[in-house]
């Protein structure tokens, strides 16, 4: 990528609003904004739930940087504190910002430049900083670790449970905070001075937790600074982490995990920028649970392991990005917690446990596993899942859920007016915003594409006779939601029979499957009504501007914006079965690649500098500017990117 210059932004705030992250294969991640001034929560250089954290933790918030020269003391950090105070002003000696394989923050200080970089090692939760002077002169230089060691979502005050005095270690130092937590491990790879000197940086604030409506001050405690002396053109690596390491493993640790990354880079290099670095990018929503299975982690910094998000980036994440191999073990890992013919929709963690209230997910899966039958024709693969989606399916069809109920026309009924089973799912005190129980259109054109592709293998697999329900569903389908008045589907469909005539976008997922109810003119149809009315530069609305319910912008405190969510608040991920619809109709590819490029091309040429360095955001507001908002990367909306990306790279080959 392009390095960000200070020159290139006008203002503290918009170089605030960048921010940068970095994750390994056990989800730990760092992140920060590209000034290095936290504004978030989740905000932290290494941030873990390794040992017996269970929950992810903010453990190393912040490493200061401070320069002493020609008798002065240069501070090159920023915090936010209490008023419109943002202090020590570190900011003003910033000077370049690049991310290729990890970030880069380099100052500069009159004729010197001090660049900082760091990375997460990949199986292993510690972070390794360098720090290189570029100089003719040499100079001292202070370092002052700030720690939080608490759950991510919450934040620290002072407190006398924390425990302050360091021990040293093989290579540097250890101190043991809080009870039943971790010891936390520094180390250099080199002699450098460590003064202990416990003290506590007080009323930090994160403006970004205050415009959310959350709580947005904490306290962070130092155990002491670093003194490090730097010759012109020197470097100094430091390493944080939950076990001791020897001084002359740390750059060796630094150099493999480069070249990695390196040769990660490289295994899509072919594909040209800006695919290449999303692809590289996408990495970090893979990984592996500490009970050794695979998974994909929904969005950084603070989703966990949901099984429709899964499902739904599953194919754009290893598909999309030449890895099939990697499909089934996730699928794997989530069948392995099925019950009652749902998959988790939230893989449990720590003293969490698996919820199932998502009526979709389990469809989306074999949706998934649909798209890797297409694209391998791996049929000993998906033999190795088959009985268990039969075991599934037949679990719904015989009423075990309580969730779901199979209609006699061959429909799914799911949900209750009081329930959010379908991924419109926000709340407002208890009662749901956009309710959709009965029977909502993509949770049925996803059911009945599931029994048309099981039916593909009723020669390998036996099926039982619930399969039937094909013969009725789709001409059901049809009946049941087709508007002839309007030209496109209902959005949902009352236990009682009534049609929830709102345009939303649930209903392109019925054109872009495979298998679908409707006419060639009738999918031409919703398609037109679904552009008229959704489509922006970033994704599809949740709801037509024309609706008196449109909500246009997503701001506020949680009610506000959970109220917003799906009422016209904008979602990449839609961008997906967008374009296979677009593909699907359109008889010229190159038109349909056309078109999807003069609508689309801003996510890829402005929005991945915007918010999420490389990233892509869980969700933009509903009308100009379409401001970027929610999760700052997010792995539905990095696989919808990768998956148009594909497919306009396709007419070059």
């Amino acid at each position: 990528m392009l390095p960000i210059t200070k020159a290139a932004l006008a203002d503290l705030p918009q170089l605030l609003q960048r921010e940068w992250l970095d994750a390994n294969s056990h989800g730990s991640y760092s992140s920060s904004t590209i000034l290095d001034c936290p504004t978030r929560r989740y905000h932290g250089l290494l941030v873990s739930d390794a040992g017996m954290l269970n929950e992810k933790h903010v453990c190393l918030a912040k490493l200061e940087a401070s320069l002493s020269l020609r008798g002065r003391t240069i501070d090159l950090y920023t915090n936010k504190h209490p008023g419109s105070v943002y202090y020590p002003e570190g900011y003003s000696h910033f000077e370049t910002f690049e991310y290729d394989l990890y970030p880069v923050l380099t100052y500069r200080v009159g004729p010197f430049l001090l660049q900082r970089a760091s990375m997460l090692l990949h199986d292993r939760d510690a972070l390794i900083v360098r720090y290189k002077l570029m100089s003719t002169e040499s100079v001292q230089m202070t370092l002052r670790p700030l720690l939080a060691y608490r759950n991510h979502h919450h934040l620290q005050r002072e407190t006398s449970e924390f425990q302050v005095k360091t021990f040293p270690e093989a290579g540097g130092h250890k101190i043991e905070p809080l009870p039943h937590k971790p010891a936390f491990f520094m180390g250099t790879d080199r002699e450098v001075a460590f003064y202990p000197g416990p003290f506590w940086v007080k009323q930090v604030e994160y403006v970004r937790e205050q415009e959310r409506g959350f709580d947005y001050q904490e306290d962070l405690f130092c155990p002491g600074v670093y003194e490090a002396h730097m010759e012109g053109d020197q470097d100094l690596y430091l390493i944080f982490g939950f076990q001791p390491t020897a001084r002359t493993d740390v750059r060796d640790l630094w150099n493999k995990e480069e070249q990695r990354r390196q040769s990660l880079h490289q295994r899509f290099a072919a594909d040209g920028e800006p695919l290449a670095q999303v692809k590289f990018e996408a990495e970090k929503f893979m990984v592996q649970r500490r009970d050794g299975h695979p998974s994909i982690v929904a969005g950084y910094p603070w989703f966990g392991e949901w099984g429709r998000d899964t499902m739904i980036a599953l194919p754009g994440l290893t598909l999309g990005r030449g890895e099939p191999e990697r499909l089934l073990p996730i699928v794997h890992t989530y069948l392995r917690q099925a019950k009652d013919g749902l998959i988790p929709n939230y893989l449990g963690q720590g003293q969490h446990s698996a919820s199932y209230n998502s009526v979709d997910a389990t469809l989306w899966m074999i949706s998934a596993l649909q798209q890797y039958w297409v694209a391998t024709r791996d049929r000993e693969g998906l033999t190795t899942v088959l009985p268990d989606i039969v075991q599934m399916i037949d679990h719904l069809v015989q009423g075990r859920n309580h969730l779901v109920k199979i209609s006699p026309d061959g429909l799914m009924q799911a949900g209750s007016s009081q329930t959010q089973v379908t991924w419109m799912d926000a709340t407002v005190d208890g009662v749901p915003v956009t309710p959709r129980g009965g029977y909502p259109v993509e949770v049925n054109a996803l059911w009945i594409a599931a029994l048309a592709f099981l039916q593909e293998f009723a020669s390998y697999t036996k099926l039982p006779s619930w399969i039937g329900l094909l013969e009725s569903a789709p001409a059901a389908f049809h009946n049941k939601f087709w508007l002839k008045d309007a030209g496109y589907l209902a959005d949902c469909i009352s236990p009682h029979g009534s049609a929830d005539r709102h345009i939303r976008p649930n209903q392109i997922v019925a054109v872009s499957l495979d298998f679908c109810p409707l006419s060639k003119e009738q999918q031409e149809s919703v398609l037109h009504v679904v552009t008229s009315h959704l489509i922006t530069p970033y994704g599809l609305r949740t709801l037509s501007p024309e609706d008196p319910a449109f909500v246009p912008f997503y701001h506020g405190g949680p009610k506000e914006r959970d109220a917003a969510y799906h009422q016209g608040t904008v979602w990449p991920w839609l961008i997906s079965p967008y374009m296979k619809a677009v593909l699907k109709i359109y008889e010229d590819p190159q038109k349909a690649r056309n078109f999807l490029r003069r609508n689309f091309s801003a996510l890829w040429q402005e929005h991945l500098m915007q918010r999420g360095i490389m990233g892509v955001s869980e969700i933009f507001d509903g009308l100009h500017p379409y401001k970027p908002d929610g999760c700052p990367t997010q792995a539905w909306s990095m696989a919808a990117l990768i998956e148009i990306l594909n497919e306009l790279k396709a007419e070059k080959g």
